[in-house]
C-alpha cells in the first residue's frame, strides 16, 4: 500500500512539473507603461562651511512636490533621500552636519536633516544636488591653490552646465571668515559667482533678506521611535528651533530707485515667471522698506528688506516670490520708499506681446522689445535713433513723437519673418558627446527643397514647457544646405535621456518634434530614410558614424530568401520575390551568423549602399529558419489543452485503478 501511494505521489508530481514547464514556454511578459513624475524644482540657497559649530546646506524649494530621490554630492554622494517626502513651494530644507544620529525634523516651513558627516571642506569644494540622475543646482567655492585631485572633483561639476568656467571662478574661500556663510542674492540663478555674496550673519532657515529674530528657548532633546525599515525617516516629536545670531536692522539708504524693465507674458506659463527690475542710478545702497506693487487695489504689495543694491546695479523681483501677478494688457507698477511714498511707476493699456519686456530706453521712455535683459543694461539697436535725426527743420516736438515712433517699430522688428515652409527638417543631433557636453552638442537643419529659405524668427526649443529657446534672425538655409547649431549657438542644453527637441516657424506651428530616450555616449541621433517594400519611409537610428553637416545615409529594407552564404567573401544571396541580390556582410566568422545564415532562411534586413554600388549589410532578423515551419499562432491555444494533463491525468489515473482497468 505504501508503494502505492508514494508512485501516486511521484506520478502527480511529475505531471505538475510538465505543467510549470509548459507554461514558462507559453508564457508572454509585457512591459507596464512608465509612470512619469514631475520632480520638485530646488536650488541652493545658503551654505555655512565655516559654521564652528555645524556646517549646513540651506535649500529653497521653488515648486513643491516629492523629494525622494534628491540626492547631495562633493566628490561623491554623501547623503540621499530614500523616502516619500513633500514639500511644499516657499519651504526651507536645512542639511545640518557633525550630529550623533540621522533625524529628520518639521518646524513651520523648515525641514531639517540632521547627518552624520563631519562637515564641509571649508578650503575647496562643490555642492551638487540631483533627482537620482539629473542635477539640479551647484555651487563651488576655492581657494588660490587648489589641488590637482580638487581640480578633478570640479570635473563633475564642470560637466554639468551649472557653473559657467573653471575653477578659478569659483567663490573665493579666503574671503569667507569663520562663522560667515555664502548667500544667493535674491534666488537669482545664472551658475556663476554672480548669484553669491558673502553673509557676515547668517540666515539659517530663513530669506537671505530679512533674518528671522533670534529664538530664545532652548531647542528641546530629539525623541525618536523605533522602526525596523531603514528607509522610514526618524522623526522628531518636538520642531527644531533654529537660532540664529541678533542682527541689526540697518537703515534705508537709498534715495532714487527707478523700475527699469518688466516682463508681464514669458512665453508659456505666465505663473511664477514674470518679473520686475529695478535700477539703482546713484552709489550703492540699501533698500529697506521699500515696496512693490501693481496697481491700487491690485496684488498684495511686495516689502523689499535690507537689499543692498549696487551703483549703476539691478535688482530682480521675480513674480514667484513677490506674488505679484501682471496683466497682460491695462496694468501698472507703483514703486514706494521706505516712507510709503509714491518712488516710480509706469503703466501700459495694450496687450503685452509674449515673450517681450517693457523696458526703458536711453530716453527715459518705454518700449516693448523682445531684447530682454534681466539683471543688465538694456539694449537698443544703433539703428533706433537714425529716423530721429534725420530732418533737422523739424520742431523738438515732432522730432520726439518720431523718434517714439521710430523706436517701436526698430524693436518690434529686431527679428524680422522670413518664409514659411514644411520642408525644413532637424536630420541630427548630438546630444551626449564624449567628455564634457558642454560647447561640444549640436543640432542639424536640412533644407530640403530646390529654393533657399528665410528662417528668420523660427525658433528651436527642447519642448513645450521649456523656457528656453533659440529664434533665428534672418538666417538663409540655402537649397540643400544643412545648418549645423552648437549647443553654445542655441543657448540650450540637450538632454540625455527623455529629450525632446522641436523646430517651430515664425507662426509657432511645429514643422518637426524629435523625441528621443537614453542618448548613448557619442553617438548621434540620425534622420535615416529607408527605402523597401515599394515606398520610402524616414526612421531614427543611433549611430557612432555621424554625418555631422553632410548628407545622411540612404538605407535599403529588403525580405527573401537566402539561397547562399559564404563565410570566407562574406557574400549572401538573397531571393526577394522580385530579383536575386548579393549582400556584403561584415564579420562574417560570428558564430551567430554562420548558424543563422542557413540557405532557406527567411530573413528581413537593412543595407546602404558603399561607393562601389555594393550593398553593406547594417542589420537583420532572421524571420524562420528552413527546418522550421512552426508559428507561434497557436500557442495559447495549446498551453490551454497541456495545462489541463496534470490534473486530468491525475484522475484519470485514479478512476482507471479504481475499476481495475489498469494495475500495478
Amino acid at each position: 500500500m505504501k508503494k502505492k501511494i508514494l508512485l501516486y505521489f511521484l506520478l502527480t508530481l511529475l505531471c505538475f512539473r510538465f505543467q510549470t514547464y509548459i507554461s514558462v514556454f507559453a508564457e508572454e511578459t509585457s512591459t507596464p507603461d512608465p509612470v512619469v513624475s514631475i520632480f520638485p524644482n530646488i536650488i541652493i540657497n545658503e551654505i555655512g562651511f565655516k559654521d564652528s559649530n555645524k556646517d549646513w546646506i540651506e535649500l529653497y524649494v521653488i515648486n513643491g512636490g516629492n523629494i525622494k530621490g534628491l540626492n547631495f554630492w562633493d566628490d561623491k554622494v554623501f547623503f540621499s533621500v530614500t523616502y516619500d517626502l513633500l514639500v511644499n513651494t516657499g519651504d526651507y530644507i536645512l542639511i545640518s552636519f557633525n550630529n550623533a544620529a540621522e533625524s529628520y525634523t518639521v518646524s513651520s516651513s523648515l525641514k531639517t536633516f540632521d547627518i552624520i558627516k563631519s562637515g564641509l571642506t571649508g578650503t575647496t569644494e562643490q555642492v551638487i544636488i540631483k533627482n537620482e540622475d539629473e542635477i539640479l543646482d551647484a555651487v563651488c567655492w576655492a581657494n588660490s591653490s587648489p589641488t590637482e585631485t580638487e581640480i578633478k572633483n570640479f570635473d563633475t561639476l564642470a560637466e554639468s552646465d551649472q557653473w559657467t568656467a573653471g575653477i578659478t571662478t569659483c567663490i573665493k574661500s579666503e574671503d569667507v571668515k569663520t562663522n560667515y556663510s555664502v548667500g544667493r542674492k535674491n534666488l537669482i540663478d545664472t551658475n556663476s559667482k554672480n548669484d553669491w555674496e558673502i553673509i557676515s550673519a547668517p540666515t539659517k532657515g530663513f530669506t537671505n533678506e530679512k533674518p528671522a529674530a533670534p529664538e530664545t528657548t532652548a531647542t528641546p532633546e530629539p525623541t525618536t521611535e523605533e522602526n525596523e525599515d531603514e528607509e522610514d525617516p526618524v522623526v522628531m516629536d518636538s520642531p527644531t528651533i533654529v537660532s540664529v545670531p541678533p542682527v541689526e536692522k540697518p537703515k534705508n539708504t537709498c534715495t532714487t530707485i527707478l523700475i527699469n524693465e518688466i516682463f508681464p507674458n514669458p512665453e508659456g506659463s505666465d505663473t511664477g515667471n514674470e518679473w520686475i527690475e529695478l535700477f539703482n542710478p546713484g552709489e550703492q545702497c540699501i533698500m529697506d522698506g521699500w515696496s512693490v506693487d501693481d496697481a491700487e487695489g491690485g496684488s498684495k504689495p511686495f516689502n523689499i528688506y535690507n537689499e543692498t543694491i549696487n551703483k549703476n546695479g539691478f535688482l530682480l523681483l521675480p513674480s514667484w516670490k513677490t506674488k505679484i501677478t501682471l496683466n497682460n494688457s491695462n496694468e501698472s507698477v507703483r514703486l514706494f520708499d521706505h516712507t510709503n511714498k509714491l518712488a516710480d511707476s509706469i503703466s501700459y493699456t495694450e496687450s503685452a506681446k509674449e515673450n517681450m519686456s517693457y523696458e526703458k530706453n536711453a530716453d527715459g521712455e518705454f518700449i516693448w522689445t523682445n531684447k530682454i535683459t534681466p539683471l543688465a543694461a538694456n539694449t537698443f539697436e544703433s539703428d533706433d535713433y537714425i529716423d530721429a535725426e534725420a530732418e533737422e527743420d523739424e520742431t523738438d516736438d515732432k522730432k520726439q513723437t518720431t523718434k517714439t515712433a521710430a523706436l517701436k517699430k526698430a524693436a518690434s522688428a529686431t527679428i524680422k519673418n522670413g518664409d514659411l515652409s514644411e520642408n525644413i527638417h532637424i536630420t541630427e543631433l548630438m546630444p551626449n558627446p564624449s567628455g564634457t557636453d558642454k560647447g561640444s552638442e549640436w543640432v542639424e537643419i536640412h533644407n530640403d527643397l530646390e529654393k533657399k529659405i528665410n528662417l528668420g524668427g523660427w525658433i528651436i526649443d527642447i519642448g513645450e514647457s521649456s523656457t528656453k529657446k533659440y529664434t533665428f534672425n534672418n538666417v538663409i538655409i540655402e537649397a540643400g544646405e544643412y545648418i549645423v547649431l552648437s549647443d553654445t549657438d542655441l543657448g540650450i542644453t540637450l538632454k540625455n535621456s527623455s529629450g525632446v527637441l522641436r523646430l517651430l516657424d515664425y507662426e509657432k506651428t511645429v514643422i518637426d518634434l524629435i523625441e528621443y530616450g537614453s542618448a548613448p555616449d557619442n553617438s548621434s541621433y540620425m534622420r535615416v530614410k529607408i527605402i523597401g517594400n515599394e515606398q520610402e519611409e524616414d526612421e531614427w537610428k543611433w549611430t557612432k558614424n555621424s554625418t555631422k553637416g553632410e548628407e545622411n545615409p540612404v538605407l535599403y529594407k529588403f525580405t527573401g530568401e537566402i539561397t547562399n552564404f559564404n563565410q570566407q567573401t562574406g557574400e549572401l544571396i538573397l531571393k526577394t520575390t522580385d530579383e536575386e541580390l548579393t549582400i556584403m556582410v561584415e564579420n562574417s566568422g560570428d558564430e551567430l551568423i554562420n548558424v543563422s545564415f542557413k540557405a532557406g532562411a527567411i530573413i528581413n534586413l537593412t543595407a546602404k549602399m558603399n561607393q562601389e554600388g555594393k550593398f553593406m549589410m547594417q542589420d537583420y532578423e532572421i524571420v524562420s529558419q528552413s527546418d522550421n515551419n512552426n508559428s507561434d499562432g497557436g500557442g495559447g491555444f495549446m498551453y490551454i489543452i497541456l495545462s489541463t494533463i496534470p490534473p486530468a491525468g491525475f484522475l484519470g489515473f485514479i478512476w482507471l485503478k479504481k475499476f481495475g482497468i489498469i494495475k500495478f
